[in-house]
């Protein structure tokens, strides 16, 4: 299982990302000369964020820990008005960590198409 990885600046802007290989490991190169903050997820796990502090021409490292979800949820959202299901069910090919990263990469695309 592979987790994903994200860098962004400190204002949360993304910067780059990447997925781990077979064993953990992770590369994003180019990165700019700042300080980042290096966020790891992965399905049915929880999430871990480092901050690193890049300066030219290093490399710099973090080591991200991700914990396993023990539990889960279910529930069923209804409109108000008419007590009928809001949201279509959730595809039986992502899991829901997936349909939340996919929301969270939404918005933060809609975000940086706002501030340019």
């Amino acid at each position: 299982m592979s987790a994903i990885v994200s860098v962004t600046d400190l204002n949360g802007l993304p910067i780059g990302s990447t997925v781990t290989d077979q064993n953990g490991n992770f590369s994003i190169p180019n990165l700019p000369a700042t300080t980042i903050i290096v966020s790891a997820v992965a399905t049915n796990f929880g999430s871990d964020s480092r901050s690193v502090i890049l300066t030219a021409g290093s490399t710099g490292t973090a080591l991200l820990t991700l914990t396993p979800n023990p539990g889960s949820v279910s529930g069923t959202v209804i409109n108000q008005q008419t007590d009928a299901p809001l949201l279509e069910p959730l595809s039986k090919s992502l899991t829901l960590q997936e349909h939340l990263l996919q929301l969270s990469c939404q918005i933060v695309t809609d975000f940086i198409k706002f501030r340019t």
